[in-house]
């Protein structure tokens, strides 16, 4: 039996329990000396684990055979991979970048010790478009979330996801698949329109029965690229303006780590994008969390004067919008909020010439 990233991953989210921190020290130390010595940083991830949220590095690689296309008919739909046995979900990157890209450059104080990472990033295939985001909310508690995405969304094979455990739905009439995450309340669900459109949504707080319901309440327009929800305000949904943004297909990212003064690591992703903070709390893989999303629990607060995302579990994590185009993911294990307020707050943006970033 080969064993690879993505069946490492399945694994870990079927895992029923805690999760020694020691066992999480060695997973985080074993990735960071992985990028190190590739010199690629492709992107970070957390898979939740129980209670228990694990740092690792995606760069993921599918199996020896090739994907099949689908058949669509809309130009400029989500590409296959470049190369048979890759998948959509990788990036690659190399060379230094930090010249090239200063407005990612945030970094903790002067003074305080730290290892920078900047590096060009390029996706194997487009990001899907964004039709529509919507959340639920109890006071600062996000209940509920759904993002859309298509009509040039991925299959489900093409970013890597089987049919072990998934579900068989019907969306607008159609076969659908879902993937609901282990341990948590996040489901993905893929489907095909009669018109060949490609369609996913990631829906949090509901069964992946309840989540096709919704599903097929929802309007889309693919010749737009837009979905709406009718009666959303009534039925309690806020629906993101700006969810219509685009996901850039290349950027630079910083992987940024460090040791603050309680003792605790710190993660510090910055990289460019546009605003999809509610994506992010709906539970979409967006930003550092592309690959699988953080499957905590969320709040919707403000940081550093930003719309940003407080997620708390084994991990405590901070997401938010920096610039209109840079988006920031902050993560510290086994801290609490005011201690990662503190660490974001004290952030600066450093000089490229700046030591701790990494000359190759």
């Amino acid at each position: 039996m080969e064993v690879d990233e993505r069946s490492v991953v399945d694994a870990l989210l079927e895992i029923d329990g805690a999760v020694p921190a020691g066992l999480l020290d060695r997973v985080h130390s074993g990735g960071r000396r992985r990028i190190l010595r590739r010199r690629v940083y492709a992107a970070l991830g957390v898979v939740v684990v129980g209670a228990v949220a694990i740092p690792v590095v995606f760069a993921l690689r599918g199996g020896d055979s090739a994907l099949e296309p689908a058949q669509r008919v809309y130009p400029g739909l989500f590409a296959p991979p470049p190369s048979p046995g890759s998948q959509c979900n990788e990036g690659t990157g190399a060379g230094l970048s930090s010249v090239a890209h200063p407005d990612l450059l945030l970094l903790p104080p002067v003074g305080q010790d730290a290892t920078a990472l900047v590096r060009p990033v390029r996706w194997n295939c487009a990001d899907p478009h964004v039709a529509l985001t919507a959340l639920k909310t109890d006071g600062a508690a996000v209940t509920a979330g759904l993002v859309v995405e298509g009509p040039n969304a991925p299959t489900p094979e093409e970013v890597g996801r089987s049919g072990s455990g998934a579900d068989h739905l019907s969306v607008h009439g159609q076969p659908a698949t879902g993937f609901p995450f282990a341990t948590t309340d996040v489901t993905d669900i893929y489907w095909t329109e009669p018109d060949g459109g490609q369609w996913r949504a990631t829906v949090r707080g509901m069964a992946p029965v309840q989540a096709a319901d919704l599903l097929n309440a929802v309007r889309l327009d693919a010749t737009t690229g837009t979905a709406t929800l009718p009666h959303a305000q009534v039925d309690g949904w806020r629906v993101d303006p700006t969810s219509d943004s685009d996901l850039p297909e290349d950027g630079g990212q910083m992987y940024v780590d460090w040791t603050d003064p309680q003792g605790h690591r710190v993660d510090l992703t910055v990289m460019h994008g546009p605003d999809r903070v509610d994506a992010f709390a709906a539970g979409a893989a967006v930003g550092a969390y592309r690959v699988v999303g953080y499957r905590g629990s969320v709040e919707l607060v403000s940081i550093r004067g930003h719309h940003a995302v407080l997620g708390t579990g084994g991990t405590t994590l901070l997401f938010w919008q920096e610039a209109p185009d840079v988006e920031v993911t902050l993560t510290i294990n086994h801290a609490d909020e005011a201690e990662v307020r503190q660490v974001a707050e004290s952030l600066v943006l450093a000089d490229p010439g700046d030591p701790r970033i990494h000359k190759d």
